[in-house]
């Protein structure tokens, strides 16, 4: 099962691995940030400069809007879901970032204080998680850092930092208490092997590779031979094995153009694209598939 989310309030859902996709719009004047899921069954999403919590408990077909306590008004940045009842939020508010944490289901909530700015957690269980983030020397100074908790977030220790020229730790992943990466969105990559106590900068990252505009949009560890990241210009790397050179390019799509774009009735791809296409899918805005063809 699939579920993505956007702008103006749409949330688009598939259960055939995204050959098809049904959409709804809980609210054309909301827009959403980030959505997780725990199974198949529940999950939870946050919205983009706004203090609205949604949690399915039967796999998006519906969601319900949870309440907050008053004193608990700020604006979501990321979640994670350690079990099948505990959601855990990092939020900014007057110039403070904290953690708020629900141990039902968004029934009640508990805030702790936090530091610098987060912009990605993961916890491996209720109580072990680690955050990533930045927090600034001057107008365009910057250093990034991995903090660790061993409490489910009531007090954090600082494992790594370093200094660097770009907005910090931007996304972090563990499959265990022991490894993990973490990745920043103009192409840094370190990773560990002891949950943190030491981490290694991965050779992937070069200058070159910024100045041409690659920046990452997320991370994914599955497995200990297995990690994607996912950038703009349409492009997903995968790793060839654990702390390799990360990484190959696993998709790219810059020679593809079609026209005209949005049609009714014929579509031409480049000769480019053409060239290189293997088998050719077409898919509408909702998600129906419209052509399905080999090519050659």
């Amino acid at each position: 099962m699939c579920i993505a989310v956007g702008d103006t309030g749409y949330v688009c859902r598939s259960t055939d691995g995204g050959e098809t996709w049904t959409s709804q719009f809980l609210d054309t004047n909301f827009s959403f940030r980030e959505v997780k899921m725990y199974d198949e069954k529940f999950g939870v999403m946050i919205g983009i400069l706004s203090n609205r919590i949604f949690i399915t408990q039967d796999g998006g077909l519906s969601w319900l809007q949870t309440t907050v306590p008053d004193s608990i008004n700020k604006l979501y940045n990321s979640i994670d879901l350690p079990n099948d009842s505990t959601i855990i939020i990092t939020c900014y508010r007057s110039k403070r970032y904290t953690i708020i944490r629900s141990y039902n289901r968004g029934a009640t909530w508990v805030e702790y204080d936090a530091f610098y700015k987060i912009n990605d957690i993961k916890f491996i269980n209720d109580q072990v998680g680690w955050a990533c983030g930045s927090a600034g020397y001057g107008t365009d100074r910057y250093f990034q850092y991995v903090e660790k908790t061993t409490n489910g977030g009531k007090s954090w220790t600082r494992i790594y930092q370093a200094n660097m020229g770009d907005y910090g730790l931007s996304f972090i992943d563990f499959i265990d208490e022991k490894n993990g990466l973490a990745a920043s969105k103009s192409a840094n990559i370190i990773s560990t092997t002891d949950g943190g106590n030491t981490w290694v900068a991965d050779s992937f990252y070069d200058y070159e590779n910024v100045k041409s505009g690659l920046m990452f949009t997320g991370i994914s560890f599955k497995s200990i031979n297995k990690a994607f990241l996912s950038g703009f210009l349409d492009k997903v790397y995968i790793s060839e094995g654990f702390l390799t050179n990360i990484i190959d390019k696993y998709f790219e799509s810059e020679s593809l153009s079609l026209s005209p774009n949005p049609t009714t009735d014929y579509i031409t791809l480049t000769p480019e694209a053409a060239a290189e296409a293997k088998r050719i899918q077409i898919f509408s805005i909702e998600g129906i598939k419209m052509y399905d063809g080999e090519y050659s």
